[in-house]
């Protein structure tokens, strides 16, 4: 017999051969701690959760969540400040699963770009395919205060073929015509100057288009967001095989010059 129902067993026995309340009242004490119903083992089951997860957020803007499921594999997804994301899952295996999704990058002109330039010019009705911006070189980008000045080409009667381009889009084609003319068109001439501009770690600094030139002037002069001089600044684009255009920023009126003739250079690139 259990224990509790042997006190109330004697307790009632009592309670009769005395016939007084003190019995009845301990009885009635006993079944209310406990000893009127059937002792039970605590219920240890645990409930999994169908997946656990937390999230920490840094000061530099970095936000990295991981989840725990109930299938035992373990999801890491690290937000950084640039929009970058990157996931990485081990499974129970052991197997680990790196994912790393780019953020679409969104400079507006004026912006500081990725190679430390500035950007003048957004292509938000998507009209070019190989590039989304373009990016200046920042003033002093030589070294020196202002904009160092350079020929097109020391060589004049040379038709460079394929250097002709005016459009938005094609300094960059025209300045590898100048980069395989070096010999002819001279060391130091605006194209090889622009060409060998590192800035940002990119190689792939040219001299602008006529178009390119424009949108330099119209966007980047004008809002004064470049350090750009009051000067005649070269284009990559050739007039024939005497002149090659170029652009007056104190107006922006662009006009053809002599190839020989010694102005500014300012590079540019662009990127998706």
């Amino acid at each position: 017999m259990h224990y509790c129902e042997g006190m109330v067993q004697m307790m009632k026995l009592k309670s009769r051969q005395s016939k007084t309340l003190l019995g009845a009242a301990i009885v009635s004490m006993l079944v209310m701690v406990g000893c009127g119903s059937k002792s039970s083992s605590p219920d240890t089951t645990r409930v999994k959760n169908s997946a656990f997860t937390t999230t920490t957020a840094v000061d530099d803007g970095t936000q990295t969540t991981t989840t725990v499921a109930q299938d035992g594999n373990e999801t890491t997804t690290t937000v950084a400040d640039d929009g970058n994301e990157t996931t990485t899952t081990v499974a129970d295996d052991g197997n680990e699963t790196t994912t790393t999704t780019l953020a679409p990058m969104a400079y507006a002109i004026g912006d500081k770009g990725p190679a430390g330039g500035v950007i003048f010019f957004a292509d938000t009705e998507d009209e070019f395919a190989a590039f989304d911006f373009l990016e200046v070189a920042p003033g002093g980008w030589s070294g020196e205060k202002s904009d160092p000045t350079a020929s097109w080409c020391d060589d004049l009667g040379k038709e460079l073929t394929g250097a002709d381009a005016t459009e938005i889009g094609n300094g960059q084609s025209n300045t590898k015509v100048l980069e395989k003319s070096g010999p002819t068109c001279g060391a130091k001439s605006a194209g090889q100057l622009a060409l060998a501009y590192n800035g940002g770690k990119k190689d792939d600094w040219f001299l602008p288009s006529k178009g390119e030139l424009d949108l330099l002037y119209a966007n980047a002069k004008l809002l004064k967001v470049s350090e750009l001089n009051d000067a005649v600044y070269w284009s990559s684009s050739s007039s024939n095989e005497f002149r090659a255009w170029g652009q007056l920023f104190t107006s922006g009126v662009a006009g053809t010059n002599f190839r020989t003739s010694s102005f500014a250079v300012r590079p540019i690139r662009s990127f998706k």
